[in-house]
């Protein structure tokens, strides 16, 4: 998802947060020259997860940029088995438990779900977490004055607007929940978001309160299933909203209204244009 950033002085500037990929590029050890293709085929692959079901072509879309994707990173891992590099990509290859490795198929796999998984939801969750603070202009200058709040207002900004709407479950055995009967192989989407707008649970729960205490949000997920990168997309956060805030005087939303994506599962804009003034 593209922020777009128009200088009021002196001279326009241009950054896209899909550069937020090149984190997990440069983890995994692809080159940076793929920055540009890998996110496309990321976008593409995000039209499986939770669009609309009359989004064009969207399964067999999807399905063409992950073959795309996993054909790449086959080349990259026959690469890596030749000629190992100092990234993780090598390490998983040459990785041994006992005489177990992990298969061809399984290291493909892990490295399409650490790019998609590590960059997509991290850069909707910092372009959500700036337009929530330019939404809450107090808020936005209590960070901006006390940089120290980073990890807390990267948690709240988690709960209030987080990157991740819902989670997708399919029922294994039938049960009664709130009056509704689930069934087996039903799906049901648990919609995050709400829960972590439930005034149950946070007083004046629409509102951005970046020293809020009290019950942990569930963007992460929880138990087992809980996300396995939130140690980095918390950093992340934590490092970019107040570098923006330290970098720039002055930030508003350029163009509204603003377009947000056709999922019911991501949580994010297809772009946020802004103007910014040092």
């Amino acid at each position: 998802m593209p922020v777009r950033t128009i200088a009021a002085e002196p001279e326009p500037l241009a950054v896209d947060t899909g550069r937020m990929a090149l984190v997990i590029i440069d983890m995994l050890g692809a080159p940076r020259s793929e920055l540009a293709r890998l996110k496309r085929l990321s976008d593409e692959m995000a039209l499986f997860i939770g669009s609309a079901r009359q989004t064009d072509a969207k399964y067999e879309r999807a399905e063409a940029a992950t073959r795309e994707m996993a054909a790449f990173f086959r080349e990259l891992i026959a690469a890596r088995r030749a000629k190992p590099q100092r990234d993780l990509l090598s390490q998983l290859v040459h990785l041994e438990d006992d005489g177990d490795r992990l298969s061809e198929d399984e290291l493909v796999a892990t490295c399409v779900l650490l790019l998609f998984a590590g960059h997509e939801t991290t850069t909707h969750h910092i372009a959500n977490g700036l337009l929530a603070l330019l939404r809450f202009p107090s808020e936005m200058e209590k960070l901006r004055a006390n940089p120290a709040l980073a990890a807390a207002a990267v948690e709240e900004l988690l709960r209030y607007d987080g990157p991740i709407g819902a989670q997708v479950r399919i029922v294994q055995e039938a049960q009664q929940f709130h009056g509704k009967t689930l069934r087996p192989g039903e799906r049901v989407f648990l919609m995050m978001n709400a829960a972590n707008r439930d005034p149950r649970a946070y007083a004046d729960a629409d509102r951005v309160d970046i020293e809020r205490h009290g019950v942990p949000h569930l963007t992460f997920g929880f138990g087992a299933h809980i996300c396995l990168g939130f140690p980095l997309a918390r950093l992340e956060g934590q490092i970019a909203l107040p570098a923006a805030l330290a970098r720039w005087r002055r930030i508003e939303v350029a163009a509204e209204p603003l377009q947000w994506m056709d999922s019911m599962v991501l949580r994010g804009m297809k772009a946020l244009p802004v103007s910014v003034r040092r």
